[in-house]
């Protein structure tokens, strides 16, 4: 995956109406992060966490006044290579 394209990600959570006051605080201004962050899945809570399990890739946008942080996944943006989705799902039979 390309450096995170901070224009391309703002202009992708506007049309999906992604761009609403801050839960938290009400503030209407955010940053993105310049660079890609992964949410490591699980199996099951009794296990250890397992490194190199599946996992979902996604962007981080932080309220500039809070301080607030919203997981975007990468697949939900329509921002995932065809070719990587299977890799970061897993086996999930």
């Amino acid at each position: 995956m390309s450096k995170v394209n901070n224009a391309e990600i703002a202009k992708i959570l506007t049309d999906k109406g992604a761009d609403k006051p801050c839960h938290r605080c009400g503030h209407e201004d955010f940053t993105i992060i310049d660079q890609y962050t992964y949410i490591p899945l699980q199996e099951s809570l009794s296990q250890s966490i397992v490194i190199g399990g599946a996992v979902i890739p996604a962007i981080l946008t932080i309220c500039t006044n809070c301080g607030s942080v919203n997981f975007h996944a990468l697949a939900g943006l329509g921002l995932l290579p065809e070719h990587q989705k299977s890799e970061c799902e897993g086996d999930h039979d």
